[in-house]
C-alpha cells in the first residue's frame, strides 16, 4: 500500500487573455480597448524565457493569426506589458488598455496574446504564443 502525502501546492493560474473592444465607433472618436491577462508564472524563466502580453491592431478582417505578429508588415502593437514577477501578481487577473482615435472607415480586427520571448536581441528572439483572444469593431459614419 502505497501512502501520499498530502498536497501543499499552490494552484497555479495558466496564462489567459480577452481581449473587449465596442463593435461599432465613429470616426474619429475615442475608445478603449482593453486585455484582461493572467500569467502563468512557470513560464518566466530569466534569462532565457520571458513573458509578456500584447494587443496588435490589423485593418480588415482577416483572422487573428496563429503566430505572434511582432514586426509583421499591417499589424500595430497597441499594447504591451512585460511581464516582472516583482510587480504582476500571477494569481490576479491584470487590466490593460489603450484609448485610441480611428479615422478611416472599416473593420478592425484587435489581437491579443500572452506569450513567451526566447533568446535575445543579438542572436534573435523567438515569440511561442501561449493564450489567444480577439475582437472585431466597425468604423462607419
Amino acid at each position: 500500500m502505497v501512502l501520499l502525502a498530502p498536497s501543499t501546492a499552490t494552484a497555479v493560474t495558466d496564462s489567459s487573455i480577452s481581449v473587449q473592444a465596442p463593435k461599432t465607433v465613429k470616426p474619429g472618436k475615442t475608445f478603449k480597448v482593453i486585455a484582461d491577462v493572467t500569467f502563468d508564472s512557470r513560464l518566466y524563466n530569466p534569462p532565457y524565457t520571458y513573458l509578456a502580453a500584447g494587443v496588435w491592431q490589423h485593418r480588415g478582417d482577416d483572422p487573428c493569426l496563429k503566430a505572434v505578429p511582432v514586426d509583421r508588415r499591417g499589424w500595430k502593437q497597441r499594447i504591451d506589458h512585460d511581464y516582472n514577477p516583482d510587480i504582476d501578481d500571477p494569481d490576479s487577473l491584470l487590466e490593460l488598455s489603450a484609448s485610441l482615435k480611428l479615422t478611416k472607415t472599416g473593420t478592425y480586427r484587435w489581437c491579443g496574446y500572452v506569450y513567451t520571448i526566447e533568446g535575445d536581441i543579438l542572436s534573435g528572439e523567438t515569440y511561442h504564443p501561449v493564450a489567444r483572444a480577439q475582437a472585431r469593431t466597425s468604423v462607419r459614419n
